[in-house]
């Protein structure tokens, strides 16, 4: 059946039923109507086919996940709004790690991919649930301190406390516990 059934769906009508039934193929109308648009968007800020690839990708990931969130309106410019996000962060991103690598940074323990070490969520859990709801979501998620305050219902700055006080508290267990040689 496919997507093309309800080709005659407005945006907002697809994100309705999507959210109503669950039926991923209202959610795939929306992905074949905007993909061009969302990989163009990204190409323009990455300017890199194979970033502005994966950045698509995360930008549907990320709507798909989020479109609980998305009442009404220009699902079109929502969307865009998320791939032009996630774009500049990737690009700031790439760029601040070319600026900053060092040593150091290869045995960082809060980076994305050591995050689900056992040895990190032992020294997770010494934290306060907060502070492992924001590092959680923000270094294995991906998340945003606007997404996180979404998510969580805490404000923006109440996200962005408790992830430096969070880091801050974790780098000092990590380092008393002996784990970072």
């Amino acid at each position: 059946m496919g997507p093309s059934r309800f080709a005659s769906l407005s945006d907002d009508e697809a994100v309705r039923l999507f959210k109503l039934t669950g039926n991923p193929d209202y959610f795939a109308l929306l992905f074949e109507r905007h993909r061009r648009l969302v990989l163009e968007r990204c190409f323009q800020t990455l300017g890199n086919a194979a970033d502005a690839e994966d950045a698509a990708q995360d930008t549907f990931c990320r709507a798909y996940r989020l479109i609980g969130y998305y009442e009404s309106g220009s699902f079109r410019a929502w969307l865009t709004t998320i791939a032009a996000r996630l774009s500049l962060n990737r690009k700031t991103s790439a760029t601040s790690r070319r600026v900053t690598a060092s040593t150091d940074d290869l045995d960082d323990p809060m980076t994305r991919e050591s995050m689900a070490a056992p040895e990190i969520n032992q020294v997770l859990a010494e934290l306060s649930q907060p502070q492992q709801v924001c590092l959680k979501l923000h270094y294995i998620e991906g998340y945003s301190y606007q997404e996180i305050a979404l998510h969580t219902g805490m404000t923006p700055a109440e996200v962005k406390s408790n992830l430096q006080n969070g880091v801050r508290r974790f780098r000092s267990k990590w380092n008393a516990a002996g784990a970072s040689a």
